[in-house]
């Protein structure tokens, strides 16, 4: 089923009137060029993770409508994102007719999707959160691609301002009693996602190991985080050969020896 079919299924099912050219629209935003991770794999995938906890929720169409909007408007350069997003959730579900109450719930859980804190709320809306935070907890590899994601959506950022600025968003996690709000995602997820971003801030600080060969990060890591101009672009080149998977790490005969002059770096464009 293709996002177009979800949005006309969540739409029937939810008793509203189909309504094809919001979802195409929804559809054309979360699939523009510049969104490396936050584009539609993402929006799938919360969705799936939202309709797996269905049961548990009181309202499920209206959480899978709060990840749909959440990120409709994203754009890496302004602060404004979620409210924008929830400013286009506001004209649609004008026009669907939906509950002024109903409709309320839903804008604060797009706006909640700033992830800025404070406790649980009791309701769908940690669901949603939830669903929205679940690659934190994904295997390393998975986790590995989205921050390479997160990264390139940050390109024009130097790289000291993008470390700086990531590490203070990933300690904000961390130090929380808990990432997940829910019972449901804190048993699947919390222990991995600790391990993830407490992995990836040691090597935003320059203390973790390189993502290619895995050895510890030096005191001073320009290119981090990978260990050296090497195993930087020897990860590019494997993902330029269509070889990659992010994080995997170097096989016995790619691993130079300490000390060895790294000689000439494959072209990363293959």
């Amino acid at each position: 089923m293709d996002a177009e079919e979800r949005w006309d299924r969540l739409c029937r099912g939810a008793g509203f009137a189909p309504d094809p050219e919001t979802g195409r629209d929804l559809v054309r935003r979360w699939s523009e060029p510049h969104r490396r991770y936050h584009g539609l794999s993402h929006l799938l995938h919360a969705l799936a993770e939202i309709e797996g906890a269905a049961p548990l929720l009181r309202d499920p169409p209206a959480a899978s409508l709060a990840l749909w909007f959440h990120d409709a408007v994203y754009d890496t350069r302004a602060r404004d994102n979620e409210e924008r997003s929830a400013a286009l959730f506001d004209r649609w579900a004008e026009r669907a007719g939906l509950a002024p109450d109903r409709a309320g719930r839903i804008r604060r859980w797009i706006l909640a999707t700033r992830h800025a804190g404070g406790a649980a709320a009791g309701d769908d809306g940690d669901f949603v959160l939830d669903a929205d935070l679940a690659i934190l907890g994904e295997d390393p590899a998975t986790f590995a691609a989205y921050e390479r994601g997160v990264r390139e959506e940050y390109g024009w950022a130097g790289e000291r301002e993008f470390r700086g600025g990531r590490a203070r968003v990933l300690r904000s996690f961390l130090d929380r009693p808990a990432i997940y709000r829910t019972a449901r995602f804190r048993e699947r997820f919390e222990a991995d996602a600790r391990r993830n971003l407490g992995e990836s801030l040691a090597r935003l600080e320059s203390r973790g190991p390189c993502l290619t060969c895995r050895r510890p990060l030096p005191p001073e890591a320009p290119h981090a985080p990978f260990c050296c101009d090497r195993c930087r672009l020897l990860d590019l080149g494997r993902w330029a050969k269509e070889e990659y998977t992010v994080g995997r790490p170097l096989r016995p005969d790619e691993v130079p020896e300490a000390g060895d002059d790294p000689g000439e770096a494959p072209d990363p464009r293959g």
